[in-house]
């Protein structure tokens, strides 16, 4: 009798014993976030935002990817093997005329692209050459293009830019494949310390500082059930964009999570801001975009317009930012 009534409340009460504890309180278990990056100092927020905080996180388990290029991120969000990245505004500008469930959150980074060439000299001295571009579906191209035709440079007689892959690019250019690259950080850094290349003249009016890249996401990010892991890692994010923008001004700035480069290399393109860089979270402006995405048309990288108000969702970042400049 005590037997069968011992095994009556171990086959009740065991079950109950080990449900998990998040099950017990109502929490959610965390969500799984994969954030695609390239190894560019404009992506470092992504990887300093992982390397801090992805052990402190509640709400999410983050995993970070590393890609070669633009065009194999895009692919990965694409398919769906990441949730996140920071893309060039006409590759999401195409994605979302492809009906790819994507929304722009806002960006991370101002400017971090330079214009260098072999030949020293102002942009008259890129007459007649072949530029080198991260890709031609990438932001650079309609900076590029719009800061040469007020030179009155006409594409594909004055000058003609084509994609260079990262892993070629500074063999293309020493090589003499190309004249010239406007290319994402560290890359202009470690020309001239190798001694193959200038920075173009008198390019800071034009090139520097822009918007080159947005924070995208997966649509179903945005629904109720990521809200906390979400706000978990976009708070993540703008504190890494503090952490990177003080990390440069410092006399002499410790160790940052590895991009694959010489830590000199980082550390000097973060000092010496090249390419105008700063690490300023801001929601999407509807305004800047419009303007690329008429370049995007007249370029024919887009062959029709999209609706962008249905593209953006800048209203939880937008809460994240305030609620992080009201803390300073």
């Amino acid at each position: 009798m005590h037997t069968m009534l011992l095994r009556l409340v171990l086959t009740v009460c065991l079950p109950i014993l080990f449900v998990p504890l998040s099950s017990s309180f109502g929490q959610s278990p965390p969500r799984r976030l994969n954030v695609g990056y390239l190894p560019i100092v404009a992506q470092l927020p992504l990887i300093v935002s992982h390397h801090k905080d992805r052990l402190r996180f509640k709400n999410i388990e983050l995993s970070l990817f590393r890609y070669n290029s633009f065009t194999s991120l895009e692919a990965a969000i694409r398919v769906g093997a990441i949730d996140a990245a920071l893309l060039p505004v006409p590759i999401v500008l195409s994605m979302a005329a492809d009906e790819v469930e994507v929304k722009i959150l806002g960006s991370l980074t101002l400017g971090g692209s330079l214009l260098f060439s072999r030949q020293a000299g102002d942009y008259s001295s890129l007459k007649g050459k072949v530029i080198g571009l991260p890709g031609l579906d990438s932001t650079e191209n309609l900076l590029l293009k719009e800061a040469l035709g007020e030179r009155n440079f006409r594409y594909g007689l004055d000058y003609k830019t084509i994609n260079i892959p990262f892993n070629s690019a500074l063999d293309d250019l020493r090589s003499g494949r190309i004249d010239a690259l406007y290319y994402p950080e560290p890359f202009a850094t470690l020309a001239f310390s190798r001694g193959i290349a200038s920075a173009v003249l008198y390019q800071d009016e034009h090139l520097a500082g822009n918007l080159l890249s947005v924070l995208v996401v997966k649509s179903h990010l945005l629904e109720s059930g990521w809200r906390a892991a979400l706000k978990e890692w976009l708070s993540s994010l703008v504190s890494a964009c503090v952490f990177l923008q003080d990390h440069g001004q410092r006399a002499e700035p410790g160790p940052l999570p590895s991009l694959g480069f010489d830590q000199e290399i980082v550390n000097y393109s973060l000092q010496e801001e090249m390419g105008g860089i700063r690490f300023l979270p801001l929601p999407a402006d509807i305004d800047r975009l419009d303007t690329y995405l008429e370049q995007v048309i007249q370029l024919k990288i887009l062959y029709r317009s999209i609706a962008l108000e249905s593209l953006l969702a800048p209203h939880l970042f937008q809460e994240i930012i305030s609620e992080a400049d009201a803390r300073e």
